[in-house]
């Protein structure tokens, strides 16, 4: 996903802490207001609209979707956040310089994750935490990238160390009621599916019809031959 100029909340007019029903409100109001067919021979108005309109429209595709609006989240707080770090204290020049490599890392980890290359952005994000592990971001971003390779356990225990670092890490605290939804269906669906199976052993074996059918015929020709001695044992003794 790419971060556009344009702040995405600011576009549909809502605060950043909007929830969906409210991102869905303003995006209908503009689609009526911004739609082409208001601005049929007004050709300067009509192609003004329709630019906004795609804007609108790449807005409530992005923050429609929770994990794309996490993503954007992310980014759109680390745009606002000042690019140069504030100087080291003069006696912790090895430590910035592995801030520093970290960094690096970091920035290309978050390259390969914009496009959608999780496991090389794994590795880069695992190589920013070596150079650096006290940072929180780098903790959360690892969760999200080990997620999206359904990795639970993995993104787990980074949602928890970037949570020891910042308890107010947003991305980590969203990704971690997300994975505890997960568990929660898996286990929900995995109990379904042990009734079904239990239902399937206890079930009691159908009658067989066939073989019941096959009984009777056996009664009605045991009794047919009887018949047929006694009337030959009446005839001789006839």
């Amino acid at each position: 996903m790419e971060l556009v100029e344009e702040d995405l909340y600011v576009v549909l007019g809502v605060d950043p802490q909007a929830t969906d029903a409210q991102i869905r409100k303003a995006y209908k109001a503009l689609a009526i207001e911004l739609h082409p067919d208001r601005f049929v021979g007004r050709p300067d108005e009509q192609e003004d609209a329709q630019k906004r309109f795609a804007k609108v429209s790449h807005a409530y595709v992005v923050l429609k979707n929770t994990e794309q609006r996490n993503e954007y989240d992310f980014l759109r707080r680390l745009k606002s956040e000042p690019e140069e770090a504030p100087p080291p204290p003069p006696d912790d020049e090895a430590q910035q310089q592995r801030r520093e490599r970290g960094e690096r890392h970091f920035k290309r980890g978050m390259a390969r994750q914009m496009d959608r290359d999780f496991k090389g952005a794994i590795d880069s994000f695992k190589e920013a935490i070596q150079h650096d592990p006290s940072v929180s971001q780098w903790h959360s971003m690892l969760a999200v990238c080990y997620q999206k390779q359904g990795w639970g356990s993995y993104a787990k225990a980074e949602v928890a160390a970037a949570l020891k670092l910042d308890p107010r890490d947003a991305l980590a605290l969203k990704l971690r009621t997300a994975l505890r939804q997960q568990e929660l269906e898996a286990k929900e669906l995995e109990a379904k599916e042990s009734k079904k199976g239990k239902k399937k052993k206890g079930a009691p074996p159908k009658p067989k019809r066939a073989a019941a059918g096959t009984v009777a015929f056996k009664k009605k020709r045991t009794s047919f031959l009887q018949n047929l001695l006694g009337i030959f044992r009446r005839k001789s003794t006839d």
